[in-house]
């Protein structure tokens, strides 16, 4: 039973991530790059005292990237949007020497090695501006990560990221027309790591920006409000049709 309720349950968040492009109103594209700083804790063993001891090292990764985004509120008037990317990227990332000779205390140089990733990233937004011309908000996110090279190696000393990335994130769109957006985005993701054993890990706080292209498939939404931003003139002239509808009309001569 538990396997079975385990399995529907994967189903069904499978069928809301296959859903969730249908039910966007706006689809596009974007790019984004990124660098951060990734904390390694490896152990190492050896025949002479002492026989195990574990060393800390850091160094510095980069991500190069892109793919789909799908987004439920674009240029809308609403308070939360939710927003879907889906991406494929370069992750560079360093490695820990694989031998280090301990009665010394001698540590080689890191090394570095680059992998590609997939992923799905889920943000909610929380608008606290938005006009005819632009919508800029903020929310949290939750990523997952999939590296199908290098570091899904049988090595054991390579990293196995876990599903779910924390993070967040800060938006602006701006519309250039009734139906086309640009994007920009600034955030932080922590990655931490599911190592084969339980003695070697690694840790990732990483930073990034992307820009893009999207396309509202709801092309009347908030048109009234740009136009109005646009033409003075136009604000001008309903503002006297507004108060011709107010005027009281004079009472009848007997």
């Amino acid at each position: 039973m538990k396997r079975k309720s385990f399995a529907s349950s994967l189903i069904s968040i499978a069928g809301i991530l296959v859903s969730m492009p249908l039910l966007a109103n706006s689809v596009g594209v974007y790019f984004k790059g990124g660098v951060g700083e990734s904390r390694m804790k490896s152990y190492y063993y050896g025949p002479y005292p002492p026989y195990s001891t574990n060393y800390s090292f850091k160094g510095l990764n980069y991500e190069l990237g892109g793919g789909f985004v799908f987004d439920t509120s674009i240029a809308g008037d609403e308070l939360v949007n939710y927003r879907l990317n889906l991406s494929i990227d370069e992750f560079n990332y360093p490695i820990a020497p694989v031998y280090i000779w301990m009665p010394y205390n001698y540590v080689p140089k890191l090394t570095y090695g680059d992998a590609l990733r997939l992923g799905i990233k889920n943000t909610f937004g929380f608008s606290f501006f938005r006009n005819g011309l632009f919508r800029a908000w903020a929310g949290p996110s939750l990523s997952s990560y999939y590296y199908p090279g290098r570091l899904s190696s049988n090595n054991y000393r390579r990293i196995l990221p876990r599903l779910f990335t924390p993070g967040a994130v800060i938006g602006l769109d701006y519309h250039i027309f009734n139906s086309m957006s640009m994007i920009f985005e600034c955030g932080l993701t922590y990655e931490w790591s599911a190592p084969k054993n339980s003695e070697n890990h690694m840790n990732s706080l990483n930073c990034y920006i992307s820009f893009g292209l999207v396309f509202r498939l709801n092309k009347d939404e908030n048109s009234d409000i740009r136009l109005m931003d646009q033409c003075p003139k136009g604000i001008e002239i309903e503002k006297e049709k507004y108060k011709e509808s107010q005027e009281i009309p004079p009472l009848l001569m007997i």
